[in-house]
């Protein structure tokens, strides 16, 4: 069986890339598929933020300043037994991993692994965030494929010159390395709040009873939006993007 890993990229904190891992999570999990959970944000390990809080009890915690835990990163996801495997990169990791990363994850070793490799950045109207963006992809080059997510979860859109400067960003590859793209929508705060406190995945989340009716409609209407994103992108699902393609 060939495994898909699914990881976080990115150098600045507070972005949103757990979000996105999770909305990516939720997905997976509409569609039927079976994942396993990693998480190698040791520095936030046991807060409400970290994306183990989603998956309490079932995941697996990795160190990436140990080498052999790097390697665990790859040989642990190619022998999960499972067809995706999500892993949370802390955000300082780059510097970690870049040797290491270069020598291992080659093209050679990813295809005798069975191995596939989606690197998930997470991109802000905030200043740097971008640059830290192209700056992971240039550490772990073109062996793998990019899905770069507009976060617009803490603010709706506003038009402004950064905002413009932005869209022009995430418009158009500048790293000459194909990606894609897709945006996590405006959530109202509370219902991020409420959604968090519950710590279950949105699609499970909206089936209970725990958040109130309205915030209910408000994330189901968020997660949608994702999902139909994800689905057009066809980048975890690539045979059925072709079939729906080919359908049209």
């Amino acid at each position: 069986m060939k495994t898909q890993l699914i990881m976080t990229m990115g150098g600045r904190g507070g972005v949103g890339k757990s979000i996105a891992l999770l909305a990516i999570a939720d997905f997976l999990h509409c569609r039927g598929q079976k994942f396993l959970t990693t998480d190698c944000d040791t520095e936030n390990a046991g807060k409400i933020s970290c994306f183990a809080h989603w998956f309490e009890g079932k995941t697996v915690s990795l160190n990436l300043r140990n080498t052999a835990d790097c390697d665990r990163l790859l040989s642990g996801s190619a022998a999960a037994g499972a067809p995706f495997v999500l892993a949370d990169l802390p955000s300082n990791a780059s510097g970690d991993i870049a040797a290491w990363w270069k020598e291992v994850a080659t093209l050679e070793t990813l295809q005798e692994l069975n191995l596939a490799v989606t690197a998930i950045g997470v991109v802000t109207p905030q200043v740097g965030s971008a640059e830290s963006v192209c700056e992971w992809m240039d550490t772990l080059g073109a062996n793998i494929q990019y899905l770069v997510a507009l976060n617009r979860l803490l603010k709706e859109r506003v038009e402004s010159p950064v905002q413009e400067a932005f869209e022009d960003w995430f418009s158009v590859d500048t790293t000459g390395i194909p990606l894609q793209t897709f945006e996590i929508p405006h959530l109202y705060d509370e219902a991020m709040e409420a959604l968090t406190r519950s710590g279950e995945l949105p699609s499970k989340a909206v089936k209970g009873t725990e958040l109130f009716v309205l915030m209910r409609s408000r994330v189901k209407a968020w997660i949608e939006r994702i999902h139909s994103q994800l689905d057009k992108l066809g980048i975890f699902f690539p045979d059925k993007a072709r079939q729906m393609a080919e359908a049209k």
